[in-house]
């Protein structure tokens, strides 16, 4: 994934999509 300011692990950065899609599709 390139150098990152700080470390994320793969399924913290999914579980952020899918809570963000969740969120979205809540208030559309």
């Amino acid at each position: 994934m390139g150098n990152m300011p700080f470390p994320v692990e793969p399924e913290d950065v999914y579980n952020a999509i899918v809570t963000a899609n969740a969120i979205a599709k809540t208030y559309k």
